[in-house]
């Protein structure tokens, strides 16, 4: 509890602040490397509990694990870079958090299925591997998910089917294969689906033109076989479908 981050964003007057404010020496001491190009950034609600894009270069301290006050971290749009340290999994009051547009590498966390609070996470354009984990189906809560553009492969696991609140689920620009598991039939809160630019195969399910809520379906640029399937012109009022060349 007495790392210098925490200490500084405990404090209830933190702001928008500049990149000197934050206190140069401690961050090198812990091995941060900081770029001083931008602002740098800490906003919260007037108690400590949200952080926001704070432009750091380096790997993500595993002493993270001791801001559990946190209900929303924002790491996107850095310089991070290594694999996330497991100490993560004690900020379990998380509802949001955004890892996206770094260099952090390593395969997707199974420990991101222990934050249970957790409604929106985020961390596109990174170098994960490996397959979706299983125990995603432990988040209840999640609306938004968002792997787009790393390199994830395997099947789309039948237990993302059981996040009943999920909204949006975004898997472009990956690695994935199998077929489009018809458990998604299930997630009737679905309103974006993205999963172009994939290796996917198999006929489209006829059942996803009674997704009622969807806005956006992405499914181009995979092995999908078949032809659309007629009742997705059932689809909600201003949807846009993609539907696009199969590879």
């Amino acid at each position: 509890m007495g790392h210098p981050l925490y200490r500084f964003w405990k404090r209830p007057d933190a702001k928008c602040i500049k990149y000197n404010q934050l206190g140069h020496e401690a961050m090198v001491e812990k091995g941060y490397k900081v770029s001083f190009e931008d602002k740098h950034c800490i906003i919260n609600d007037g108690t400590g509990k949200e952080v926001l894009n704070i432009k750091i270069r380096g790997r993500i301290l595993r002493e993270f694990g001791n801001l559990s006050f946190l209900v929303s971290l924002d790491l996107g749009s850095n310089n991070f870079h290594g694999n996330l340290p497991q100490e993560m999994t004690r900020l379990h009051r998380l509802k949001f958090l955004d890892l996206s547009f770094n260099n952090l590498r390593g395969e997707v966390p199974s420990w991101f299925g222990f934050l249970h609070q957790l409604q929106v996470l985020n961390i596109r354009n990174n170098i994960f591997i490996g397959s979706i984990p299983s125990s995603f189906s432990n988040m209840s809560t999640l609306e938004t998910l968002n792997l787009n553009f790393n390199f994830i492969e395997g099947r789309i696991p039948e237990v993302i089917g059981s996040l009943i609140n999920l909204r949006e689920l975004r898997l472009l620009g990956n690695k994935l294969i199998g077929s489009i598991p018809l458990s998604l039939l299930n997630a009737s809160r679905l309103e974006t689906l993205d999963i172009s630019y994939n290796s996917l195969q198999g006929n489209i399910p006829e059942g996803i033109g009674n997704l009622h809520n969807m806005k956006l379906l992405s499914i181009q640029h995979n092995q999908l076989t078949g032809s659309i399937p007629f009742n997705i012109q059932y689809l909600g009022a201003g949807s846009f479908v993609t539907a696009g060349e199969q590879s």
